[in-house]
């Protein structure tokens, strides 16, 4: 199976954006980026358990970082969406 890419639009003023992945209601998946854009990995660790796409239903959501250090602060969600494998 092909890795997805996922796409969403610029937030002026945004550092970075958190992007995370749900499946059955369980988040399995969290990484902060700097652009606009998020390679999916094939596989990757998430809590200590090696994760990977399978045949399902996801939820994937995309927050704006603001700042950096002990003032960062994660802007409500722009993207929340279904990604089905």
């Amino acid at each position: 199976m092909e890795s997805p890419r996922f796409v969403w639009p610029a937030v002026p003023g945004a550092l970075g954006y958190r992007v995370a992945l749900y499946r059955a209601g369980a988040q399995i998946f969290e990484r902060d980026v700097t652009g606009t854009a998020l390679d999916f990995p094939a596989s990757w660790t998430y809590a200590g358990k090696l994760e990977s796409l399978i045949r399902g239903t996801y939820q994937w959501i995309v927050w704006p970082l603001f700042g950096s250090g002990a003032t960062a602060r994660v802007a409500p969600a722009i993207v929340s969406a279904r990604y089905v494998v």
